[in-house]
């Protein structure tokens, strides 16, 4: 089952309940936005979370020589790392805190 929370899945999935689409409801992948809500400064809309196992085999990274796991065709990698960035910056507890601000 795929989960398009792009345009409010973040702001969802910090509600009371909790939405039953997560991975931990069945979800193998979910795409999600990163520049609405976190501030992201380039358009991360998009951003694909799939579950491990469903990924290809894991190939050589044509940028920065690495085991790649990148679907074709996805988003920007620089979206895909700023998205990350700030999720990792803030931590879920600033994130939920912001999601109840807006």
């Amino acid at each position: 089952m795929h989960v398009d929370a792009a345009g409010g899945g973040l702001v969802a999935a910090h509600t009371r309940p909790e939405p039953n689409w997560s991975f931990a409801h069945g979800a193998d992948s979910l795409n999600v936005s990163g520049h609405p809500v976190l501030g992201v400064p380039v358009p991360a809309a998009g951003v694909s979370l799939v579950r491990r196992a469903l990924l290809p085999e894991a190939a050589g990274g044509e940028c920065i020589a690495a085991t790649d796991r990148t679907p074709a065709c996805s988003c920007s990698d620089l979206a895909c790392l700023l998205l990350w960035a700030r999720l990792r910056s803030l931590g879920r507890a600033a994130v939920a805190a912001l999601v109840g601000r807006c």
